[in-house]
């Protein structure tokens, strides 16, 4: 049923961001709030167990970066994100959060993918991960909801700018081969 309910409610979604990529910044706006909302109610709600699964997934992601593979390293991030859900103790959310896992997963690896060119941006997506980390795990909702912002408006800024390099390479590149014609 679920996988029903997930294929009607995602295939509509995947179509969109497969035919129109400026839609992965649409996806970006619902993660700020579905992530941001997550990281504000496991601060306040998580219990100590909640927060023990937290900090495995948090090592986890460490360990799938490690290991080099975009795939092991989206799985990584999504189950974190999943564990951080669970902490809100919301069954609205947890369920918006596990339909739209494939998505969410499937815009990491993108991310990644483009965030790899640039090794040291990783790094501060690391921190930023980790300062998330550390409000829901000191109990501080505001700054976990606010951590979980910078976060993701830092991953913005970064496509963004190298979407704009792109596009700057490819004009340039339609000028050169012009001028050979």
């Amino acid at each position: 049923m679920q996988s029903n309910l997930w294929q009607s409610f995602s295939d509509p979604l995947t179509e969109l961001l497969v035919e129109h990529p400026e839609s992965q910044y649409d996806l970006l706006e619902t993660r700020h709030a579905l992530e941001g909302i997550a990281a504000y109610y496991a601060a306040l709600r998580g219990t100590e167990q909640d927060f023990e699964h937290i900090r495995e997934c948090h090592q986890g992601i460490q360990a799938a970066q490690d290991s080099g593979d975009l795939d092991v390293e989206a799985d990584a991030i999504v189950n974190y994100q999943i564990a951080v859900t669970e902490a809100a103790h919301n069954a609205v959310l947890l369920h918006l959060v596990h339909c739209m896992g494939p998505m969410l997963k499937n815009n990491v690896r993108q991310n990644f993918e483009l965030l790899y060119s640039c090794r040291k941006m990783l790094a501060k997506v690391s921190s930023y991960r980790a300062g998330i980390f550390s409000a829901i795990v000191a109990r501080e909702p505001e700054k976990a909801r606010e951590a979980s912002h910078r976060h993701l408006a830092f991953i913005e800024e970064i496509l963004l700018d190298l979407g704009r390099e792109h596009s700057r390479r490819e004009r340039s590149l339609r000028r050169l081969q012009k001028r050979k014609d």
